[in-house]
């Protein structure tokens, strides 16, 4: 059966999806998009949902280009998300794609 949401770019290609969750407030999307690009990521697709006075961002970042290898890009964007006051999750593309299946 053919996957009934195709991604857009190649199988093998090397990306994350990075969620983040929290309260809202100015410039967390700035801050988060902008050290994803700081570091070397390219932010595929960008969805955001406000709920009262929380969020979720979720991103799918292509990291072929990043100069960080994952672990360091994860952590790094995890501390980010620290000095923002919300929890960053990211996990490899396939991981995710896999443990979200029905």
């Amino acid at each position: 059966m053919a996957d009934p949401f195709p991604s857009p770019l190649p199988a093998q290609r090397n990306a994350a999806i990075l969620t983040a969750i929290g309260l809202d407030g100015p410039g967390i999307l700035a801050r988060l998009t902008g050290r994803v690009a700081a570091l070397g990521g390219n932010v595929l697709d960008l969805q955001q949902t406000l709920i009262g006075r929380y969020f979720a961002i979720t991103m799918l970042v292509d990291l072929a280009p990043a100069r960080l290898d994952f672990t360091a890009f994860r952590d790094d964007l995890v501390r980010e998300g620290e000095t923002l006051g919300v929890r960053v999750l990211i996990a490899h593309e396939e991981a995710f794609r896999a443990m979200h299946r029905v």
